[in-house]
Order: C-alpha cells, then sequence, then structure tokens
C-alpha cells in the first residue's frame, strides 16, 4: 500500500494523471478504506478537473483564432470526462474555470503566487493567501494561509500542507474568536488537539473528521471538568463532573504557612502542658499502693485519615489543627509535629 501511494505521488508530480490513477486503484484495491488513498483520488480528480478546464480554454482560444462557429470537442475530452466518473469522490462540475473548481471542492487560489489551497466549506467570495512552498500548484510543507471575504480575514491557519491540503501538526484560528490547535489529516482535525471556544468552553482530546472522537475532557467556562469518551461529536461515557482545583498565588501560600506555623506553635506548647506531671500525694507506709495501667482513650479514627484528599496546603493546616486535640496527641504525626518544633526551638538558625 505504501509502495503504491509513493507511486501515485510520483505520478501526479510527473503530471502523469493516467499513471496516478492506475497506481491510486491499486492502492484502494489494497486497502479500500484507506484515508490516504482517497486523499490521492480526491487530488487526481482536482488535477484532471484543471486539465479538462485548461484544455476547455484551450479549445475556445483555437475555435477564436480559426473563427469556427461550431463547437469543436477536444479529442482527450471524453476520456477525461470517463476518468472523472470512474473516481469514487463527489462528482466535479464540467463547465471549466477557476470560479467553479473553488466553489465545490474547497480549493482556492492564491492569485499571486498561483498556488493553490484546501479549506472545508470554502465560500464563493472568500480568497486565499499563501506564504511557503508551492509544489506541483499546491501548497506543500510548512507556512501560513489566510482567507479573506469582503477585504476582511475570516480565518488563519499556520501549519504544514501536503498537496494544497491542511496535513500534520496546525493551529487554526477564526475571526470570531475560536481556536484550535492540534493534528490534522486529509484536511480535517484528526488526532489529538485542543478546541477553545468563544464562549470560554475548551476541549482537550482525541478528533476524527473534525468532530470529537474518543478520550477527551471539557472544561466549561465555570470551571467544571467533565471526562469521558466522545462519538461522531457526542459523549457517551463520562465521570463526575470535577471542581477546578483552587487557585493560590504565592501570598496566599505563605500566609498558609505562617498560619500552619502558629497552630504548630500552640500545639507545642499544649502538649508540655499536658507532660506535666501531677503533684505527689504522700501515702501511709501501711497502705501498700497498686499500680494499674491506665486505659488508653480510644481513637476512632488517626489524623492521616481525617486529613487525607485535600491538597497540600489543607492537609498540612488541617494535621495542624487536629494535633491541637488532647486526645490526638498520641498520634505518630503529631509526635511528628512536636518533634520538629522541638528541633526547631533548640535550632533556630537551621
Amino acid at each position: 500500500l505504501a509502495s503504491k501511494l509513493t507511486d501515485a505521488e510520483r505520478c501526479i508530480a510527473n503530471g502523469d494523471l493516467r499513471c496516478a490513477t492506475l497506481a491510486a486503484d491499486e492502492a484502494l484495491r489494497l486497502a479500500p478504506k484507506s484515508i490516504a488513498a482517497s486523499g490521492v483520488k480526491k487530488r487526481i480528480a482536482i488535477q484532471l478537473a484543471a486539465q479538462q478546464a485548461q484544455q476547455a480554454q484551450q479549445a475556445q482560444q483555437a475555435q477564436q483564432a480559426q473563427q469556427v462557429q461550431t463547437s469543436v470537442q477536444l479529442p482527450a475530452a471524453p476520456q477525461t470526462q470517463a476518468k472523472v466518473a470512474s473516481l469514487p469522490t463527489t462528482p466535479i462540475p464540467a463547465t471549466p474555470g477557476a470560479a467553479s473548481l473553488a466553489g465545490h471542492s474547497g480549493m482556492a487560489k492564491d492569485t499571486r503566487t498561483g498556488c493553490s489551497v484546501s479549506k472545508p466549506s470554502l465560500a464563493a467570495n472568500e480568497a486565499v493567501t499563501w506564504s511557503g512552498q508551492c509544489l506541483g500548484g499546491f501548497a506543500n510543507g510548512p507556512g501560513t494561509a489566510q482567507w479573506i471575504a469582503d477585504g476582511k480575514p475570516t480565518l488563519t491557519y499556520e501549519g504544514s500542507f501536503r498537496s494544497g491540503m491542511l496535513q500534520g501538526q496546525g493551529k487554526m484560528t477564526a475571526a470570531g474568536g475560536d481556536r484550535y490547535e492540534g493534528n490534522y489529516r486529509d484536511g480535517m482535525r484528526d488526532g489529538r488537539g485542543t478546541y477553545v471556544a468563544v464562549t470560554g468552553e475548551r476541549y482537550d482530546g482525541d478528533f476524527k473528521d473534525n468532530r470529537r472522537d474518543g478520550l477527551g475532557v471539557v472544561t466549561r467556562a465555570n470551571g467544571i471538568r467533565v471526562e469521558g469518551m466522545f462519538k461522531e461529536g457526542k459523549l457517551v461515557t463520562d465521570s463526575a463532573p470535577a471542581r477546578p482545583k483552587p487557585q493560590t498565588d504565592s501570598r496566599t501560600a505563605d500566609a498558609e504557612r505562617q498560619r500552619l506555623l502558629q497552630d504548630n506553635e500552640r500545639l507545642r506548647e499544649q502538649v508540655q502542658r499536658a507532660q506535666l506531671p501531677p503533684a505527689a500525694t504522700p501515702m501511709p507506709m501501711t497502705s501498700p499502693v497498686v499500680l494499674t495501667p491506665a486505659q488508653p482513650v480510644p481513637v476512632q479514627r488517626t489524623v492521616k485519615d481525617l486529613c487525607s484528599g485535600r491538597n497540600l496546603i489543607s492537609e498540612q493546616l488541617c494535621r495542624g489543627r487536629t494535633c491541637l486535640e488532647p486526645e490526638y496527641a498520641s498520634d505518630p504525626i503529631c509526635i511528628g509535629y512536636k518533634e520538629a518544633q522541638e528541633r526547631q526551638r533548640q535550632s533556630p538558625q537551621q
């Protein structure tokens, strides 16, 4: 399949459309659903229509030169019509001329460079400017294309082209504010990409045939995120909407740290007061002293369980506040806080 597609591209570059048609037909026979082979067939159809238009124009000029009143049909025209009819693409009208070619196939030609550029849903009054390499009359390689209607830009594309069609990585920006950045294939969004609408909604994920298709994440204007699988532009499976994580700047983070240190200091003082031994009461020697082990107060949940599932600052703040409660003084995390405060007190410089 790759070999046949390479042969078809070489034949197109050499202008041998019969050779290109045979190679593309063979590629479609090997892989009937190949997108690359279908794209080659589309380009062959476009060049055949352009060749037909050129032949019709040459016939008209010959008629005027010879002052022949009857219509003259070139011998090669019937054969060209048969080739176009056999291609599995949208029929191209037989009326010659660049305007009909651009209006029906989505191709517009830069009058300054003579390079043709493809655009889906091309309007009749839209023109294009192209700054980049032109190969065989079509945009090829990296560059910038801008479509203009009534003297105003409607769409700007910065990225890669192949044979006049959007191919590879690129960035598309509409005059209304919508923008897309990601992968293209045969002129359509296909693969990973990011689409940001002027309304503020954002989609990051997979595309196919210009629609959301595959795994993706939608971030709405209010910050709610929805992640799931998309099929033909519609969400088919989703997870629960997730609230956006709070945005904290450096000043907020410093204030939280200072507050946490103050809570830890109060915790250290309370722990020290709780560890003071009670006043000893003299006991008569004749009375035996029976020592019973103190029963520990059961702790239903640990500090780690209470404060898990939060961001870093909130979790640290929760631990500090919880360790202020006497029943959590024996928790390993609270003991660690106390030891850290003790080391900090003994080594102020560190």
